[in-house]
């Protein structure tokens, strides 16, 4: 009985930290037909000695329609930008339809190293921005 008791403690809080995680989402840019959300996580994998912090992107598309969304990622490291490392990146989303990244499918363009959990790190992420974003090829103001 007392084992069951656990058990059912165990799944609640396990329960309720995942729920907790997937409420953390912050809105990065939103308009009627796309929002663009981030997190930043701790990634875990020990059998192969990463213990990184990601952000992990998510688009959303809104609409009954094909949405495709473009952007060139740029990259802060301890106050700089990384110069000669924004990669442009295009997600094609269905009606509806949702990409985005997780810790254990690292999307490229979906998510960006923040920093190293378990050493000293030399480079930590500052910020990061989404350049020359554009939605089914339209440039978006932000």
């Amino acid at each position: 009985m007392i084992k069951k008791f656990f058990f059912a403690c165990l799944l609640s809080a396990l329960s309720t930290l995942s729920f907790a995680q997937t409420n953390d989402w912050k809105e990065y840019f939103g308009n009627e037909s796309v929002s663009i959300e981030y997190i930043y996580t701790e990634c875990h994998h020990p059998e192969k000695g990463v213990h990184h912090e990601n952000v992990l992107l998510r688009i959303k598309n809104k609409t009954e329609n094909d949405a495709k969304v473009s952007y060139t990622l740029s990259r802060i490291y301890n106050d700089k930008e990384v110069k000669g490392d924004a990669s442009d990146f295009s997600f094609l989303l269905t009606p509806h339809g949702v990409q985005q990244s997780s810790c254990d499918d690292l999307t490229e363009g979906l998510y960006i190293f923040s920093r190293i959990l378990d050493l000293k790190a030399n480079s930590v992420l500052n910020s990061f921005e989404l350049k020359n974003l554009t939605i089914n090829e339209e440039p978006v103001a932000r």
